[in-house]
This record gives structure tokens, sequence and C-alpha cells, in this order.
């Protein structure tokens, strides 16, 4: 269930800094960029703007006449406030953009014409700035929800699996210099600091500082022994999850499926193959995913299949300039020595 849903009203972008932004009929929202064309657009935290328009019709009333859209300053206008939003949350915008909140409200500029005419401006308290996780196209009415708050979302890394096919134990594998299970830690820890580690049961794995072991109550089945028990194990409406034996898997991959799990849970599919992993569930899931271990279902790909998982393009990320790096599955040393030649 969204915590909050709402649309968007009007964008707006500027070619050059210090003028107004101006409303446009759609622009292109670019990863770790901002709108294309647009002036304030760039590395940082602050790639995206948005107020919500009860507040602009508010500041138009006191102001006695019509603003328009752009004069604060902002790329997005919200039909309506966006309630309790916090930094970390994310903002799923229309069928394709994830943002994720950076700062809420700025200090004003001394040439703000508004603040010099009317003594006030609603961009330092009502303000809210994001960092754009997965791009596309935003026009007026798309729907606009938040999904996963920062502290409802925890990450668990499946790394109870035997290695058999790979010879070792794949969990120590380099990648370009560090272990997949470090490459898969470092992400954890930049999503969330709920992080939970399958193991198989007795296995003495060492886990960073943090990191909670949860081990395996049914062997042998692979990959959903390890949902099933983080899913009983978590404290948070939400877990990501993360194979081992995928450490190209990057943090705004993650966020990106964090945010677009409305329902039982979401995953990725490359053209017609289904990639059960890495996905996101939701808590609510875990009785269907129970349900189908008690009828014989031990794939996880059926499993999930049973329990209503939806499966998102990953080709999304190719067209962002992201290599198919992170696709790489590890099982054998053939596959670390593609993944660890291929480029970045």
């Amino acid at each position: 269930m969204a915590l909050f849903e709402t649309a968007v009203a009007a964008v707006a972008v500027s070619r050059e800094k210090g003028t107004p932004k101006i409303s446009v009929d759609s622009a292109v929202l670019r990863r770790d960029h901002g709108l294309v064309g647009d002036a304030h657009a760039g590395p940082g935290d602050r790639q995206v703007s948005i107020l919500a328009l009860p507040g602009i019709r508010d500041m138009e009333a006191r102001f006695g006449s019509p603003l328009g859209f752009g004069r604060f300053g902002e790329n997005l206008v919200l039909t309506d406030a966006i309630l309790g939003c916090r930094l970390g949350d994310l903002l799923s915008v229309g069928e394709r953009v994830v943002l994720e909140v950076t700062a809420i409200g700025k200090e004003c500029h001394l040439g703000c014409a508004i603040r010099q005419q009317t003594g006030d401006c609603i961009m330092p308290r009502e303000g809210v700035f994001a960092r754009v996780v997965a791009g596309g196209t935003v026009v007026p009415g798309d729907k606009v929800r938040s999904l996963c708050p920062a502290d409802d979302l925890t990450v668990a890394i499946l790394a109870g699996g035997r290695s058999g096919r790979f010879g070792s134990d794949k969990r120590l594998a380099q990648v370009d210099g560090r272990s997949m299970f470090e490459w898969c830690a470092e992400v954890a820890r930049l999503v969330s600091p709920n992080v939970l580690v399958s193991l198989a049961a007795g296995d003495r794995f060492q886990l960073p500082p943090g990191f909670v072991p949860v081990f395996d109550a049914e062997p042998d089945i692979g990959p959903l022994a390890g949902i099933l028990a983080c899913l009983r194990a978590a404290r948070t409406g939400r877990v990501v999850f993360i194979p081992v034996d995928m450490p190209m898997v990057s943090v705004d991959h993650i966020k990106f499926l964090a945010a677009r799990c409305d329902g039982a849970g979401v995953a990725f599919r490359n053209g017609d193959r289904m990639l059960p992993l890495p996905a996101c569930y939701d808590r609510g899931a875990l009785g269907d995913l129970e349900s189908a271990l008690a009828n014989g279902d031990r794939s996880l790909g059926v499993a999930s299949a049973r329990a209503g998982v939806s499966f998102l393009d990953a080709s999304r990320f190719r067209d962002e300039g992201v290599s198919d790096r992170w696709l790489c599955n590890v099982n054998t040393p053939a596959d670390l020595a593609a993944v660890s030649s291929s480029q970045t």
C-alpha cells in the first residue's frame, strides 16, 4: 500500500540559471542528472526540485495574482503535498521514473523576487529535492507514489549456497579487487541500516559488524530457503534480496526495486527471461511462498510467480547507458572470468 499517492500537476525547466522556469508539456529525467535541458541539472543531491500545488495557490492568494509554475525554481509541481516525506524515501513517478528524496527545504537566494514582494517564500520550508535513481519521461498527470520509506526496508544478502559448481567458496572470489560478498555488503550498507545475511545451518562465515545472520530452516531447496528465512526474520515491511553471486548489482538497481514493489514483490526480466533475483518482496508474500513450498514448488521462479511477483524490464538501465554486467550470475570459474574481464 502506498504511503501517499498524488500526481504531477506541472513540469517546468529553465534553460539558464537565474531565470524563472517555464512549464513544458513533458521532460526527460536522466539517471543521476535531473531534467535534460534544465540549467540546474547535473551531478549532486538536488537534481530535481518539487513543490505541491496547494502551497503555490496559497502564495498566489497572498501575492494577489497568478504566479504560474516554475517561479519558485520547482521542476515538478504535485497536486497534493508530500505528507510525512523524509530523507531517503523513494518516490515512483509514472511508469519508469524513481526519485530518492535527498533534501527538504533550502535557503532562499537574496534575489528571490517572490520574497521581496510578499515577504515570504515557500521553497525553504516546503521544497523537496531529489536525486534521479531511474530516469524516463515525465508528463503532467503521471501518478506519484511513495511505496518505500527509508526506515521500512531490509536488505538481505543470500549467501547460503554450497558453491558446488564453483569448486570453492565463491563468496570469497575476487572481482575487481574485492570479494563477491564485499561487493554485496557495500551495496547493502548504502541502501539500509537493516542487513540480514542468509546462511546455511551451521555456517560460521564471518560477517561485518551489524550484519545479522539468518540460518535456513529448509535445507536443499536453493535460494527460496533464504528468502523464507529472511522474510520471517525481518522487522520491516519490505525486504530486498541480493544474491551473493551477482556482485555487480548496484545501489540504484536495489532502490529501483524497492520503489516499484507495489504488491507481493517485484524482480527483473531480461527480454523473455525472468530473473527471480535480485528482488524485493513485501512481507505479506510470506504466506503465499510457504504455501507454494508446501505444494512442492521448490523453484524460486515458480514460487515467486505463484505469489504474484511482477517482473520489470531490465533493459531500462541499458537505455540509460548502464552495462549489462550487473546481470551476470557467477556460478563457475568461467563466469567469474567473464565478469572480471567485462567492461563496467
